[in-house]
């Protein structure tokens, strides 16, 4: 899965469904300060809440 997350977003950088679900892969493998750090460095790009609630979970 991971891979396919990635490959989308060298793609389109913009695609938010795969930002979210390569998080949420992060946090499954215990990786929380890469979610964390994902996370934050597409949060610059959009005003839309769900990284906002991402992040705050």
């Amino acid at each position: 899965a991971r891979k396919f997350y990635e490959s989308a977003l060298r793609l389109e950088s913009g695609y938010l469904g795969a930002v979210l679900s390569l998080a949420d892969l992060h946090v499954i493998e215990g990786r929380n300060a890469d979610a964390i750090s994902l996370l934050q460095r597409y949060l610059k790009n959009w005003a839309d809440d769900s990284l906002h609630t991402k992040l705050a979970q």
